[in-house]
């Protein structure tokens, strides 16, 4: 125990309390008029949208007319503890003697997009609950009918796209055919990238 008349120097408090110079001769700043009239904001659009990052944060203060900066929008948040709610890494890992139990659904729905790579867009969609190929020629149908002729048109490695009824239709459309390596999500990470909002904003 340290005495309440014993004296320390500045470097045994900082080593006592286990923290860094800069943290010991920081001060605290106010928080501008501005700042505290644009974190209430934030805090309703984060609890409708808790998927929300900087860049779609962005997008919905500016439909209500506020424009911010994008390291101020980042500081705040920082300040908030607001964090885009998002799939993290070995989310799944059991704990210690967690008990396993059966999956019992065993109906799916399946969905198939064609997207557009130049504006993102999806072109055409389709729901099924088989695996079947029928409902992606359905989306690709639809998407040729109401668009013009893409030069290519990418697929993964899944079992309907690589289906010969599949790649006939685009080859008499005179359509090049180009396929994701395996494992390669990188190879149609705009796809990718849908899934995963659709999943995590939508569903």
């Amino acid at each position: 125990m340290i005495s309440l008349g014993e004296q320390l120097s500045i470097c045994e408090r900082i080593r006592f309390l286990q923290i860094s110079w800069s943290s010991f001769y920081s001060r605290s700043r106010p928080v501008s008029e501005a700042n505290l009239a644009l974190m209430p904001v934030i805090d309703e659009l984060y609890l409708e949208c808790p998927f929300a990052g900087r860049q779609l944060l962005r997008d919905l203060l500016l439909q209500r007319g506020v424009q911010a900066g994008r390291r101020r929008k980042s500081a705040l948040m920082r300040r908030m503890t607001v964090e885009a709610r998002y799939r993290r890494p070995n989310m799944s890992k059991l704990a210690p003697g967690q008990r396993i139990y059966p999956y019992l659904l065993r109906s799916f729905v399946y969905l198939a997009a064609v997207i557009d790579w130049h504006s993102r867009r999806v072109l055409s969609w389709k729901l099924s609950n088989t695996m079947d190929v029928s409902f992606c020629l359905e989306a690709l149908d639809e998407a040729l009918e109401k668009y013009s002729k893409p030069e290519i048109f990418n697929i993964d490695q899944g079992s309907q796209f690589p289906n010969a009824a599949f790649t006939d239709q685009l080859k008499q459309a005179g359509i090049k055919i180009s396929m994701d390596g395996k494992g390669r999500w990188a190879d149609n990470v705009f796809v990718e990238r849908f899934w995963r909002s659709l999943k995590c904003e939508e569903i």
